[in-house]
């Protein structure tokens, strides 16, 4: 893992562990829905930077059952058990 590589991939877990506990924290199903999704995606952004490293890897699972808990909550299985098979839900544009 290059230094530059490193940084990116360190960067994107701190954002994604911040956003993970910032959407788990969140008093709407459509803020927790929005945070949680930034972080799968920022997790999935660090493990393809950092494939070797395991924390990129707990962060998505970590990410991915926040965000599967979040929809049971809501009502929606489907939804649950669509992202825990590794579905990607959408984020919205310029929000990285």
């Amino acid at each position: 893992m290059s230094w530059v590589g490193g940084a990116s991939c360190s960067r994107a877990c701190r954002c994604a562990s911040s956003r993970t506990r910032a959407g788990e924290a969140s008093s709407t199903p459509a803020e927790r829905y929005r945070g949680i999704s930034q972080a799968i995606a920022d997790a999935d952004r660090a493990l393809q930077l950092c494939p070797e490293l395991r924390d990129a890897h707990e962060l998505v699972r970590r990410a991915r059952a926040a965000f599967a808990t979040a929809a049971r909550a809501a009502g929606d299985n489907t939804l649950a058990d669509l992202v825990q098979r590794d579905f990607a839900p959408p984020t919205l544009p310029g929000r990285r």
